[in-house]
């Protein structure tokens, strides 16, 4: 729809102290950085970094100090960025994983599959029927405390269909804090 740049002077205006919240807001992170160009800012597990593009031949990527670096074979936007994605796929995996063990030896549940997915609406989901856990690749931006609660709260879903007195009761006995470490997920990732 056309506007006149009266309306947006306007808008702005009646609107700038929320604009500057909105933009700072923007500043802290979590930053998720797909397009994965030299200089942009990634959180992996609550830490931010700078993205340092290498062609050298390679796929992979390795944290150096306050870097990022990612080793690219070409140039070239889908190179990199499915090298960056895999990378994220790997780490996030063995967290989960190792949280999943982690919460089965505590609660004795357990779950039937675990898959990765690119979703942006939820952290994770739970089939109820196969147990089948999903998880989103964004949940990497996250700290670490984040990621093992979004892992007991699938697995809580193995037992709990709804989010009841009884599923939030069972959350707590393991996890007495949950609604602290669950705030923290509400905050926006920078994209």
């Amino acid at each position: 729809k056309n506007v006149s740049v009266d309306y947006v002077e306007n808008f702005v205006r009646q609107n700038k102290d929320w604009i500057i919240r909105m933009l700072e807001k923007k500043k802290d992170g979590p930053f998720l950085a797909l397009s994965c160009n030299d200089g942009d800012k990634m959180t992996v597990f609550g830490n931010t970094y700078f993205i340092k593009l290498v062609i050298d031949g390679q796929n992979n990527v390795e944290i150096c100090g306050d870097s990022l670096v990612v080793h690219a074979v070409k140039h070239g936007l889908q190179n990199r960025q499915t090298t960056l994605k895999n990378w994220i796929k790997d780490i996030l995996e063995k967290e989960v994983r190792k949280l999943i063990d982690k919460w089965k030896e505590k609660t004795g549940l357990s779950c039937s599959a675990v898959v990765f997915k690119d979703t942006k609406s939820r952290w994770g989901s739970c089939n109820v029927v196969s147990k089948k856990l999903s998880f989103s690749l964004r949940l990497v931006t996250q700290k670490r405390e984040c990621i093992d609660y979004v892992v007991l709260h699938e697995l809580a879903h193995t037992i709990y269909k709804n989010h009841d007195k009884n599923f939030y009761d069972f959350v707590a006995n393991y996890m007495s804090d949950y609604k602290r470490v669950s705030k923290q997920l509400k905050t926006p990732i920078v994209t």
